[in-house]
């Protein structure tokens, strides 16, 4: 464990103070094992990697979300759940939203929010307000959308559970950083899985996944995962690319603060308990989420779509 150097004003009687700061933004450096030699990886189901936001229940995200691309995948993301509420201005989503709630309001949109491609419910109503519109309407409950919609839920379903028994390269246990610490994950290359117990940031931490270009990085957080405001989860600019990367939350109601930054996939499929992925304003997510329970976004959320695409890695 080393310390960064900074200068600081010595006061008197400020020893006590001067400690604590240290002591707040000390660095962390973790090495895992080598990875297994000609590990693979199956594939995320292709219905699901169609998906930057799915949830088997609701789907709220706050005003002035977005969920785009940018030359990350050769289709845009889509939006799927049992029902969808976009909460104004002015939201953009350039795929389509797909909501499979039979009856009521499947798919609210406020004033002058942009779905650019479909809006499509199992039969259930869209409200639509001043300013804002999809690029075609169907609640006839008969689209080919709503299968895509049902088969991707199966695709993650079973894709956690495959994730969750794949045999760790490395252990971590519980990770706790206080407030300003940083930390870096030292990586191989081919298949590297990581097993952490649990994820609570105090705020204002960085964590670096470093790993080499062409690898695969599966993280298994078997409790909680709470990442405080202003948070930076980061891969190694030269290496690491977010379509290798999948974060396997297996922990119920996993919460991003204000202000974080987070790339990779996040997979939350919890069996026993119902669970909801909670982002507070101004999350920037480089990857997807998936669950199968419900997403709340609390303030502004920007999704660029990167769908996890990664398979069997070079022998």
């Amino acid at each position: 464990m080393g310390t960064e150097r900074f200068a600081v004003r010595r006061k008197p009687g400020a020893r006590a103070l001067l400690l604590t700061m240290l002591a707040a933004i000390s660095t962390f450096a973790l090495s895992a094992a080598p990875a297994a030699a000609g590990g693979s990886l199956a594939q995320l189901g292709p219905n699901a990697q169609l998906f930057g936001v799915l949830a088997s229940g609701s789907i709220g995200l706050a005003k002035s979300s977005s969920i785009s691309f940018v030359n990350q995948s050769p289709l845009p993301p889509e939006v799927g759940g049992y029902v969808v509420d976009i909460g104004g201005p002015t939201s953009f989503l350039t795929g389509d939203a797909i909501a499979s709630a039979a009856s009521g309001i499947g798919i609210d949109l406020a004033n002058y929010d942009t779905v650019v491609g479909a809006c499509v419910t199992g039969g259930a109503s869209i409200s639509t307000g001043i300013g804002n519109g999809c690029g075609s309407y169907d609640s006839s409950g008969t689209s080919t959308l709503l299968t895509t919609l049902s088969d991707a839920q199966n695709d993650v379903t079973t894709y956690a559970s495959y994730l969750g028994g794949l045999t760790p390269t490395v252990s971590l246990g519980d990770i706790a950083l206080k407030k300003y610490q940083r930390m870096t994950i030292k990586l191989g290359a081919g298949l590297n899985v990581v097993s952490i117990g649990s994820i609570t940031t105090a705020g204002g931490n960085t964590i670096v996944l470093s790993a080499p270009k062409g690898a695969f990085v599966v993280i298994n957080v078997g409790g909680t995962i709470s990442l405080g405001a202003g948070s930076q989860v980061f891969t190694n600019s030269s290496g690491l690319n977010p379509h290798d990367l999948v974060w396997n939350l297996e922990g119920a109601n996993p919460t991003f603060g204000a202000g974080v930054t987070l790339r990779g996939t996040l997979i939350n499929v919890v069996q026993c308990d119902a669970t909801t992925v909670t982002f507070a304003g101004g999350s920037a997510i480089s990857g997807a989420v998936l669950t199968n329970g419900s997403i709340d976004a609390n303030g502004p959320m920007h999704l660029n779509f990167w769908p996890f695409t990664a398979g069997a890695p070079p022998v």
